[in-house]
């Protein structure tokens, strides 16, 4: 009994790391209003500043995956973490887009372990067929970070200011880091990994070609590229400009709906993880997801806005609908020996980050092409904004019924 309480442990700690990574994505859709109200900063410069996040997140993220299967997830995670505390402290000064920029940069690099790691972690922890219902439950634990994002941020902000807030959020960073450090095993006892001998460099690097040459993973990549996205482009940032903007909604009023989308997308993680363990063929949900995500942002593209309540309801069914995302990555790693596990999993999860810097700059492009109304972007700038996002993500979709809709369950 106490081995298996320590396990859900370490467990909820991989979850909490994952969860104050998704805190420092999603914030933003707190705090773009705040900065665009003090600093001055345009709908253009708000995109580059949190989409360089992703940008940086991005650059290492395969990098990561080789680091993680040649030295394991604890030091790799807990290194990378303390990292991107460091880089919550630096946005936190900034009194300009550069240093925005700088502080933002570094939270990326740190954070492009906490997801992968943690998987990592469960590769190696738990049988190939529980990877993907594991897999569902770290997403929906660390689920509770976009949920403090939320109302809590919002309030704090209110309370302390959005520098002194963000600080905490940079504190309770650092500290699921040292915890990493000293809680978390790589590997349990007699695994593989462990009486195997570390890699050389070249041998690491070598171990991308298979995933490179299997044809699925690129229709799996196409699809990667705009599902995470779609969504954390409005969940992560532009949804709060949009519910202000648009819907006139307050600081605390934007909390309240970005908590029930995130309360919602955890939910959703756990219902897609039940789900599959209980056999529902994993296309199928990936179909599902998908296919709702499109269609309730072509109706937000179609139509002008519907009211308080139609908003909120739209925005939690994407929050519902968007986890089937964790999905894909198990279709990856389902093709692939243990040994390669770190390097699948960020080959797909890099597609993922990229397609976030897009998806975060190309909002504020569309938005700041628009003469402005009132001092904002008027509602056919943003109703075109989500039918962009609705016509990449059936593009994607495409694809990937035509490539990597095949192979294992």
């Amino acid at each position: 009994m106490s081995n298996r309480i320590a396990a859900l442990g370490v467990f909820a700690l991989l979850g909490a790391s994952f969860g104050v990574s998704q805190f420092i994505r999603t914030a933003p859709a707190v705090l773009a209003p705040e900065l665009r109200r003090e600093l001055g900063l345009a709908p253009e410069m708000l995109g580059l500043v949190f989409g360089l996040f992703f940008v940086a997140f991005t650059l290492v993220h395969l990098p990561v995956g080789a680091l993680l299967d040649r030295y394991g997830p604890r030091r790799v995670m807990g290194a990378m973490l303390l990292l991107s505390a460091g880089g919550t402290f630096v946005f936190a000064s900034g009194e300009d887009a550069g240093m925005l920029i700088a502080g933002q940069m570094l939270s990326g690099l740190g954070s492009s372990a906490a997801f992968v790691g943690g998987l990592a972690v469960i590769a190696r922890w738990y049988p190939r067929e529980r990877f993907g219902p594991m897999a569902s439950w770290l997403t929906a634990i660390g689920g509770i970070g976009p949920i403090l994002s939320g109302t809590p941020f919002a309030a704090l902000v209110e309370a302390i200011g959005w520098r002194d807030a963000w600080r905490i959020g940079g504190a309770a960073l650092a500290l699921v880091a040292l915890l990493i450090l000293a809680l978390v095993r790589s590997a349990p006892p007699g695994h593989a990994d462990r009486a195997r001998a570390p890699e050389r460099l070249r041998d690491t690097l070598r171990g991308f070609g298979p995933i490179l040459r299997t044809r699925q993973v690129w229709g799996i990549i196409a699809l990667a590229f705009a599902a995470f996205a779609v969504q954390i482009a409005v969940r992560g940032l532009w949804g709060g400009p949009y519910l202000a903007d648009i819907a006139g909604f307050g600081a605390i009023a934007r909390g309240n709906l970005l908590l029930t989308m995130s309360a919602a997308g955890t939910l959703g993680a756990i219902a897609f993880g039940w789900l599959e363990h209980r056999g529902v063929p994993r296309l199928a949900l990936i179909l599902y997801g998908t296919l709702t995500v499109i269609g309730t942002y072509a109706f937000l593209a179609a139509l002008p806005s519907q009211g308080d309540t139609a908003t909120a309801l739209l925005f939690a069914f994407v929050g519902f609908s968007g986890p089937y995302t964790i999905l894909l990555l198990a279709h990856a790693r389902a093709l692939f020996p243990d040994h390669l596990t770190g390097r699948a999993i960020t080959t797909v999860n890099v597609a993922n980050f990229l397609g976030v810097s897009v998806m975060q700059i190309v909002p504020g492009w569309i938005l700041g092409a628009f003469p402005a109304v009132d001092g904002h972007p008027p509602e056919i700038a943003y109703r075109t904004m989500f039918g962009v996002l609705a016509a990449t993500l059936a593009v994607a979709l495409l694809a990937f019924l035509r490539w990597g809709a095949r192979g294992r369950r």
